[in-house]
């Protein structure tokens, strides 16, 4: 997939790059691609385009989004988007990679976006968890729901295997797994104002109810 080329990588896979180690997660969608059926570039209307039922990403920063729509508007897109078909309605399908992509096309009123379709949904949702993992500005919490994802999906057998492989601390993946686990509201609340402190997130994960999180984070 193009996009893991060219997404700026996190400290541990930017250190693994350096060391010319295996870039586990590159290779592991490319294994995805090869095992799977899927079909070559497509145009697909905008309109047939819905996200993710497994989207782990709940923010999107609109100034980084309006330049990507800039960038889109003068050389198009080159790197194209990843949907399937979805299973609720089968005009649609669900971007596995790409959200921000087609929210920047519809910005600037294209009708049509470059996708490649996938046919097989457990691949779809192993890619849409590795990608996320790579994302340098995924919030915490949505990390470490891409963590879970990563255990839940059989991509990795354990958490110090996502640790070993992506180059962070095994308590740092426990962590962000605990963050992911926070009530709802309180999730909501931490992404959408990008509470991301790790001091401010420990201590709401040391509450011992809802209402002692809201007087942290409200």
């Amino acid at each position: 997939m193009a996009d893991l080329k060219t997404r700026e990588p996190s400290m541990g896979l930017a250190r693994r790059r350096q060391n010319n180690e295996p870039e586990f997660f590159q290779h592991k969608v490319e294994s995805i691609l090869t095992e799977n059926s899927y079909e070559s570039v497509k145009f697909i209307e905008i309109e047939r385009l819905i996200s993710f039922k497994n989207q782990r990403r709940s923010y999107f920063n609109d100034e980084k989004l309006a330049t990507l729509a800039d960038t889109i508007k003068e050389h198009g897109i080159r790197q194209p988007l990843t949907v399937i078909q979805s299973d609720d309605d089968l005009i649609k399908f669900e971007i596995v990679s790409g959200e921000r992509r087609f929210m920047a096309a519809k910005m600037i009123g294209l009708d049509k976006v470059p996708c490649i379709i996938i046919h097989n949904r457990k691949a779809a949702e192993e890619i849409a968890v590795i990608e996320n993992v790579q994302r340098v500005d995924l919030h915490p919490i949505e990390l470490g729901k891409a963590y879970a994802g990563l255990l839940d999906n059989g991509i990795v057998s354990s958490k110090s295997d996502i640790a070993a492989k992506i180059g962070v601390p095994r308590t740092q993946v426990s962590e962000y797994i605990t963050f992911a686990n926070f009530p709802e509201n309180i999730s909501k609340e931490l992404i959408s104002n990008n509470i991301s402190s790790r001091r401010i997130l420990r201590k709401v994960s040391r509450c011992s109810n809802t209402e002692e999180m809201e007087k942290v984070v409200l």
